[in-house]
């Protein structure tokens, strides 16, 4: 009689007859294993680990998750609140994410996304890059940011063009800034304002500049004032020179002190600019009128005035506020060129024609007829 079999039933429903089995195969199937036949694998991979990189494909939102296909047979789970603060990814977008750990419950991946955009930006990083932080402290040297969840340093000198002493008012505010310097390894990072602001500066300038015309009349601010050279003022987004000698002739002219201050403001003509080397010249604007009483001037007094018009007939020369005289283009000669606008001049005076408001001149130094 033979001997007696075993039957075993296998998950699909059919008998095996353990008489046509080796011994490796019977141990296999009672392992849960089948040479013969694939068990469906599940879909969230074993061979994944916590902290592992992984990428895939957002294919579903459902019960405050996002839905994530990482291959054919692994699906993969973010919380919506890991996103927090940020548009959700549409479906269809790749997205990196680390993962978590594995649900066996539901048979899915649990992925996390802050580890991997911390890894992503680390790798990313670079002297130059434009990035937005968010001030939370300042010390003694700047400010500390947070800069998409990593500590970042401002210096206090590249906070703004000019210094400041208390940055407290900048403690809560997002700003952007560039990356100068960092380490990877002790994961310090320290970025600089001022670089931002000098190249909007320097694209507003030229900008400005391109605009700029000789002659315009601007209400400027003195930003500040240099011994020996004269008054930088800022006419709306440029800076222009307003030269010592302008202001040294101003004062004799009004027949007194005539000093500048930052922060001080000033009505000032553009006189001339030099493109190629991104120069301003200012003067005064001295506004002519011809209910400026003349008394007090007469024939044969010199003064000392500045060009402010030029024309085809000679140049208009501003020798007191509000008080112009005219020089003819003849006064100069044929070989020599009139002086440009802003140029310092002493003149001399033919007449006084009271009912213009207006002093023919002549050169001081011309000889008298």
């Amino acid at each position: 009689m033979g001997a007696k079999s075993r039957e075993f039933a296998d998950e699909y429903g059919e008998n095996l007859n353990d008489a046509d089995m080796s011994d490796e195969e019977l141990a296999a199937l009672l392992a849960g294993h089948s040479p013969d036949l694939e068990a469906p694998s599940p879909r969230a991979a074993p061979t994944l680990e916590p902290g592992d990189p992984v990428r895939g494909t957002v294919v579903d939102f459902r019960g405050g998750e996002l839905l994530v296909e990482l291959d054919s047979k692994t699906l993969g789970v973010i919380e919506e609140r890991e996103l927090e603060g940020e548009p959700l990814p549409a479906i269809g977008q790749a997205i990196e994410a680390n993962v978590v750990r594995h649900d066996r419950e539901r048979d899915v991946v649990v992925l996390g996304v802050r580890e991997a955009r911390d890894r992503i930006f680390w790798d990313e990083l670079r002297p130059g890059t434009i990035v937005e932080a968010l001030v939370t402290g300042t010390n003694k040297g700047g400010l500390t940011l947070d800069l998409k969840g990593n500590r970042a340093f401002l210096p206090i000198s590249q906070l703004e063009l000019t210094r400041v002493e208390d940055a407290s008012a900048y403690v809560g505010k997002r700003i952007i800034c560039e990356v100068t310097s960092f380490d990877r390894g002790s994961r310090d990072i320290v970025v600089s304002r001022r670089n931002v602001l000098e190249r909007e500066a320097a694209k507003n300038r030229a900008a400005a500049l391109a605009r700029l015309t000789e002659g315009e009349v601007f209400s400027g601010t003195v930003t500040k004032v240099v011994e020996n050279l004269g008054a930088f003022i800022d006419i709306g987004g440029v800076e222009g020179l307003l030269h010592r000698s302008k202001i040294l002739a101003s004062a004799r002219n009004l027949g007194e002190s005539r000093t500048l201050s930052p922060g001080q403001r000033v009505e000032v003509v553009v006189a001339q600019i030099d493109r190629a080397r991104e120069r301003i010249a200012l003067d005064f604007h001295h506004v002519a009128s011809t209910s400026r009483s003349l008394e007090g001037y007469e024939a044969g007094d010199e003064l000392t005035g500045w060009v402010s018009q030029i024309d085809s007939g000679g140049v208009w020369i501003s020798v007191d506020e509000g008080v112009e005289g005219f020089l003819p283009r003849s006064a100069f000669g044929r070989a020599d060129a009139p002086p440009g606008r802003g140029s310092l001049i002493r003149v001399k005076i033919v007449s006084v024609d009271r009912d213009r408001g207006v002093l023919e001149l002549k050169l001081a130094d011309e000889e008298n007829e």
